[in-house]
């Protein structure tokens, strides 16, 4: 079966019904979104996308957090769609649609391997305490687990279907959740992971973040914090769980 792309949404704007409308040109593409209880202002957004029979729709009651939206999409995938992979992106503009496709053609490719679409963390477009944040996060994951990637943070990520029952178990409900669940895919050796080089996007998609800078950057650091004795170095320095 092929990928299904994850959405999660938290009062989103004209932004997401003009990236899932280009997704959807792709006649093979199924697309989850989750309202993450944005409430009745930002509905019309929601009911837009009801005429797409290739859109699953999910809501939250309330504001639950990214990590507990995306398990929620995980949780539906596993019951609807069993042992197909996912795409996870963002439904402010921050992800190109071709972006988008390129993790979705690559995991479909290789279902076997973790997919990250990486943005250049040294490019001048990327906001100045959003890159430093990303490169403090590159340097801890080294030191903590041997590994050296090019984005820790990307939100957007092709996933193996099979490892969707193991991702919907981690605890964190915020954005710390995909730092954890990226932790657990190294500490395990579950799936080798590739890297996709992808745009920096913020002009479009930076003022409806809901990325919390200090809070949720500190939030992140403590996941690092916490796993420090869960995840060691083996003798060739490869990291073990």
């Amino acid at each position: 079966m092929n990928p299904v792309i994850i959405i999660p949404a938290f009062q989103p704007d004209k932004n997401m019904l003009k990236l899932i409308g280009k997704l959807l040109d792709d006649p093979c593409c199924r697309v989850v979104v989750v309202d993450d209880g944005s409430g009745p202002a930002y509905r019309e957004y929601f009911d837009a996308l009801e005429i797409f029979d290739r859109v699953d729709i999910l809501c939250h009651e309330f504001n639950r957090g990214k990590g507990a939206t995306l398990k929620t999409a995980f949780k539906h995938v596993i019951r609807r769609y069993p042992g197909t992979s996912v795409v996870t992106a963002d439904s402010d503009g921050q992800h190109l649609p071709e972006d988008i496709k390129k993790v979705y053609a690559a995991i479909q490719e290789n279902p076997e391997q973790l997919v990250l679409g990486c943005r250049t963390i040294r490019n001048g477009k990327i906001p100045f305490r959003k890159r430093l944040g990303n490169i403090l996060a590159i340097m801890i994951m080294k030191i903590f687990t041997g590994v050296l990637l090019k984005d820790t943070q990307t939100g957007l990520r092709g996933i193996p279907g099979k490892w969707l029952d193991e991702l919907v178990t981690i605890k964190p409900n915020g954005f710390d959740y995909e730092l954890e669940a990226l932790l657990t895919c190294i500490a395990n050796k579950r799936y080798p992971i590739a890297e996709i080089p992808i745009n920096a996007i913020y002009d479009r998609g930076s003022s409806n973040s809901h990325f919390r800078s200090l809070h949720d950057s500190w939030k992140i650091a403590e996941v690092f914090f916490k796993r420090k004795y869960h995840i060691k170095q083996s003798s060739n320095g490869s990291p073990a769980a």
